[in-house]
């Protein structure tokens, strides 16, 4: 596969989550739960206490069912939690928040 047509790494789609957090005057905080396995590792905030979780992953890979859970829990409890795989995944998670 030529380098221009591989799939954007994971940490390539957190650093876009960073920064069009920081854009929306809010923050993306990693956060490292040592007690929950499978909780998303981004936090989203924004202003007005908006708050968000979002696991990231690299494109075309879907979470592990035990993170599937925590993304569906999150949302029953009221929470917008969903996994970004591209960018497109991530803006939609900034307009749900």
């Amino acid at each position: 596969m030529d380098l221009k047509q591989r799939p954007p790494k994971e940490a390539s789609i957190e650093r876009y989550l960073v920064e069009q957090a920081r854009a929306r005057g809010g923050e993306a905080l990693k956060v490292a739960p040592l007690s929950c396995a499978g909780l998303p590792a981004r936090l989203g905030l924004r202003p007005g206490g908006r708050v968000g979780f979002s696991a990231v992953k690299r494109k075309g890979k879907a979470p592990a069912p035990v993170q599937a859970w925590w993304l569906a829990k999150l949302t029953a409890l009221g929470f917008v939690a969903l996994w970004a795989d591209c960018r497109e995944d991530v803006d939609s998670f900034f307009c749900m928040l």
